[in-house]
């Protein structure tokens, strides 16, 4: 949000580029042409909003968001990015980033500086989701030979999850309890994250999930799944069975949940380089 206004970064590998786009008239606004992107992530920090841009070479980004200048570049990988997040630990903002080398890397976003490097024994990283509870903080990280959580605060593992090749993972909060979803294998699985206990798994119709977001559809908690092989479809929580199913004709790339007047929809991006907003349809 800049100025009371919402907007999306899509990146595009084909022409080097990021684009902009207001959400409320769906209209592009903007482009930033460096290289190869593969991951983003915006943040408002010391009232500048800021998009982190992973390229193919390793190289972060951080770009001025309204000047559309580059602020750094932060340097440590070898290889390309596969996830991102910011996160505020005691008043300070932090970046983490992991990546196809195996490494996770941890930067102070005061001094762009990096705190930590660190492998997992899962081989390369796919996805990586930062998480808070009873005052520590942890990190969440899916590779080609499982899932682990990591304690951020000691950098010691706290929990192995998953043993099966995981290409997702999301966490949300509900009635006090934080829950880890993660696409495993041929199956979505859900964890407690209070004792790290298994909630329950589910064998969907297509094989292979490889994104997944937690959603409110009405009312009820569900968790947005996009198959490389099926439709986009809607996992309600409580009956652990499919509410909706979307036909989709190119191969789903990216999945977000954003707010649109008053109610949440979700944003995709698609094979065939479109951006899609969903809505859900009303309740007879």
């Amino acid at each position: 949000m800049i100025d009371g206004v919402q907007y999306v970064a899509s990146g595009y590998c084909f022409n080097k580029s990021v684009v902009f786009w207001n959400t409320e008239d769906v209209s592009k606004v903007g482009m930033l042409r460096d290289s190869y992107t593969e991951s983003l992530a915006s943040f408002k920090k010391d009232d500048l909003h800021i998009l982190a841009v992973g390229y193919s070479d390793g190289n972060i980004k951080m770009w001025n968001l309204v000047s559309r200048e580059a602020i750094c570049t932060l340097r440590g990988h070898n290889s390309g990015f596969s996830a991102m997040q910011v996160m505020e630990i005691e008043e300070r903002m932090y970046f983490i980033n992991g990546s196809s080398d195996g490494a996770v890397k941890v930067w102070d976003l005061d001094s762009y500086i990096m705190l930590k490097s660190f492998k997992y024994g899962i081989g390369r990283i796919n996805t990586l989701q930062a998480f808070a509870k009873n005052d520590k903080n942890y990190i969440a990280v899916g590779g080609d030979n499982g899932v682990e959580v990591w304690c951020l605060t000691q950098y010691a593992r706290v929990a192995q999850l998953d043993k099966n090749s995981c290409d997702a993972l999301a966490a949300t909060k509900n009635n006090g309890r934080m829950m880890l979803a993660g696409g495993c294998g041929s199956e979505i699985k859900v964890w407690n994250l209070e004792d790290f206990g298994e909630g329950f798994n589910f064998s969907p119709n297509y094989r292979y999930s490889f994104l997944l977001s937690w959603i409110m559809s009405n009312k009820k908690l569900c968790i947005a799944i996009g198959y490389s092989d099926g439709p986009m479809e809607i996992l309600e929580i409580e009956s652990k069975s499919i509410i909706f199913s979307i036909k989709i004709d190119f191969r789903i790339t990216a999945i977000r949940v954003i707010q649109r007047d008053g109610h949440a929809c979700l944003l995709t991006g698609d094979r065939e380089r479109k951006i899609k907003i969903w809505e859900e349809p009303p309740i007879d």
